[in-house]
């Protein structure tokens, strides 16, 4: 997708959305996770940011929460999570307990 993107629009979602961010007055770390999400890994992997973006979306994609057409955007490499700090063990439990955290928030909404 982001391929055809740059192929069609001279630049992605990610960077639009980036610039948007900006001038909407959002933190600048924020801004810049945005950006680089769709960067090459080479450049993502200097930006801790945009790492914990791809951790975050892999993981609702995977839990059935991403937005469709980006579920195969995402990953979640070892070389990521180092950025990261994080390991196998700690991701799993963010996510059991983001999959809890969500479900109780689910639920007061029905």
């Amino acid at each position: 997708m982001v391929t055809w993107e740059r192929d069609n629009f001279r630049t992605t979602g990610a960077q639009a959305g980036a610039d948007l961010m900006m001038k909407w007055n959002f933190p600048e770390a924020l801004v810049r996770a945005v950006r680089h999400a769709a960067a090459p890994v080479e450049t993502r992997l200097k930006h801790r940011g945009a790492c914990v973006l791809h951790l975050a979306a892999k993981m609702a994609a995977d839990n059935g929460y991403g937005l469709r057409g980006e579920s195969d955007e995402w990953e979640d490499s070892a070389e990521m999570k180092s950025v990261v700090g994080l390991n196998d063990q700690l991701l799993r439990r963010a996510k059991d307990e983001t999959t809890e955290n969500f479900a109780r928030w689910r639920s007061l909404m029905e």
